[in-house]
């Protein structure tokens, strides 16, 4: 038997249980003044949903954009490389801690 580095084997008799119509898939990104990256992340993930993932079909998404109080154009930029999956975004606000590894 192959491990997949999971609590899974690729036997099919112990596969994880197929998502449902229901399913939603959650993607967090994390950023803070990310302008100059965030659309290379933000278009990496519209790839990969655009390519669909295996077991996935017909699944919604849901992209949570967690930033910290930018002050560039991060957030435009994610928006703008995500294209219609802009639509699937929930950007979130939140306090940076001062002293963390953003600093």
């Amino acid at each position: 038997m192959t491990s997949t580095g999971s609590s899974y084997s690729i036997e099919p008799d112990n596969a994880p249980p197929a998502p449902t119509a229901a399913t939603t898939l959650a993607i967090g990104i994390v950023s803070y003044n990310d302008a100059s990256t965030i659309a290379g992340v933000a278009g990496s993930v519209r790839d990969g949903l655009d390519a669909g993932v295996a077991g996935f079909d017909g699944t919604t998404s849901r992209i949570l954009l967690a930033d910290a109080g930018s002050t560039d154009a991060t957030i435009a930029r994610a928006k703008a490389a995500l294209g219609p999956r802009a639509a699937d975004l929930i950007d979130v606000a939140y306090q940076r801690v001062p002293g963390d590894l953003l600093d």
